[in-house]
This record gives C-alpha cells, sequence and structure tokens, in this order.
C-alpha cells in the first residue's frame, strides 16, 4: 500500500522527524503517532538515508509543524470553527491536539493515502478530537460552510497553479491561509515561495513570517535563514475576537494565549 503512495518520499521525511522530535526530552512537537507512520513509510535503507538527512530540512520540518500547530490553537482560541488541510498527507493534527470537540477539520488528499493513513492510526485505536472529515478536492466546496471564517493550511505550493484561487473563492470572509515551503523542492525554496506568493495575489496582507520571528519562537531550534518559508495570507477583515487582555494567559500547551508571536502582537 505505502510503496505506490502519492509524494511517499516526503511522507516520510515528515513522519520520520516528528517521530524523532517527539522523542526529546522538551520536544518542540510532541506526535505520539509519527514513529508508527514512519515504520509504515519507510525502509531500512530509506530510514538510514533519513538519519544522515541535512539537519536544516528537519529543523525546518519541526518548527513548520510547531508554528502550525500554534496559529492553528490561535484560530480555535479566537473561534474559528473550521480548518482545511490541503493536502493532509499524514497530518496527524486532528488526533494529538488539544481541540474542541465541535471544530471541523476537513482533510483533502487522494484516496489512496486517507486510506493508507486510516489503516495505521486505526489499527493504534486513534481517535480524532475534532469532527473530522476525509475529502477529494473536488468535495470540499460541497461541505465547507461559507459563513464561518476558516484556516487553510496548505503543505507545499499546489501543484495546480488556480488552487490558491479556488480557495479564495471558497474561503468566507475572516478566514485565514498558511503555506509551508520546506525544502527539497527543485526550483530552491524562494523561487517557490514567490511563485506561490504570485498565486496567492488575489488574498489579502499576504506576508512572509520573518526568520527572526521563528528565531524568537524557537530559539536555538529555529532553521538558518532561507532554509523553508511561512506564507499567511487573509481574506476580508477579520471576524474572529481580538486577543484577550488577560495579562500573562497560556493555553493548556504553555503556548501565550491568542499569540504566536510573528507579528509582535
Amino acid at each position: 500500500m505505502w510503496r505506490a503512495l502519492p509524494r511517499r518520499a516526503s511522507f516520510a521525511r515528515g513522519a520520520f522527524w516528528l517521530c524523532r522530535e517527539s522523542q526529546r526530552q522538551k520536544p518542540l512537537v510532541q506526535d505520539p503517532f509519527a514513529c508508527l507512520l514512519s515504520d509504515a513509510l519507510l525502509s531500512d535503507a530509506e530510514r538510514q538515508l533519513a538519519e544522515t538527512a541535512e539537519t536544516q530540512e528537519e529543523a525546518v520540518a519541526v518548527t513548520h509543524t510547531a508554528f502550525v500547530d500554534r496559529l492553528l490553537l490561535d484560530s480555535v482560541s479566537k473561534r474559528v470553527r473550521q480548518v482545511v488541510l490541503w493536502p493532509s498527507g499524514v497530518d496527524t493534527r486532528a488526533f494529538r491536539l488539544q481541540l474542541p470537540p465541535q471544530l471541523r477539520i476537513f482533510e483533502v488528499d487522494e484516496a489512496k493515502v486517507h486510506e493508507a493513513k486510516a489503516t495505521v492510526l486505526d489499527a493504534a485505536g486513534a481517535r480524532p478530537r475534532a469532527l473530522l472529515r476525509r475529502l477529494w478536492p473536488e468535495q470540499l466546496e460541497q461541505v465547507l460552510d461559507r459563513r464561518k471564517p476558516c484556516l487553510f493550511i496548505l503543505d507545499g505550493k499546489p501543484q495546480d497553479a488556480t488552487t490558491a484561487d479556488f480557495l479564495h473563492e471558497l474561503a468566507p470572509d475572516g478566514s485565514t491561509l498558511v503555506a509551508q515551503i520546506r525544502p527539497p523542492v527543485p526550483e530552491g525554496v524562494e523561487a517557490a515561495s514567490s511563485e506561490l506568493a504570485e498565486q496567492l495575489r488575489s488574498w489579502r496582507n499576504l506576508q512572509k513570517v520573518p526568520d527572526l520571528a521563528l528565531k524568537g519562537l524557537f530559539q536555538d531550534r529555529a532553521p538558518a535563514p532561507g532554509k523553508g518559508v511561512l506564507l499567511v495570507a487573509e481574506k476580508g477583515m477579520p471576524e474572529a475576537p481580538q486577543r484577550p487582555s488577560v495579562a500573562n494567559a497560556t493555553r493548556k500547551d504553555g503556548a501565550p494565549m491568542s499569540s504566536y508571536g510573528w507579528r509582535g502582537d
């Protein structure tokens, strides 16, 4: 099942690195399912290659995952109740984050990817902590509530250049989109991010998350400048409540309440 899986090499690296991160004493990401997925994805030879991969690729993968985790939890704290993962790959946020049960998470990917991930997670007895739907791309517009803001999480530059416009047309006002560009990409990280930024031109307030912001969030765990890119954009004016005024308020994960710290808020 796994050997013919679309984009398997990318999945394999990400799952392996999150597996290794989860075993640290103070991990940036705690993913109890990453090792199970990594074991299913990787042959012995591929595992050896992953263990000796360039450390900056691992740093980008881990910090991007941690940043998006914070952004998702921040959005939930502002009462966003829809999240779209595009493509979802072997993402396990619906199973590992502390999420409200009424949150709707739409995982969008190919049927083979959904089937393979579900096989591993079901065997482990994993249960989603939110309302999870697994969809094909063409099914999303049938189920997304067009009246409520949504967080769109893009993993990489979409293969179809029209995807960003499709999501913008579909997105309710007040929605946010975050896109992750990580190595390796054939054209290079900066070229890929520039191309994606052009695709996102219909979105409002498009910004690149500064390397210094990641350094401030993750200290010595942050990747070197230019090794990866995070883009954040919005549609319409925010409809969610603003940052709470309670001093030093924190979430269950210890992160600042309603703040992921890259805009200086």
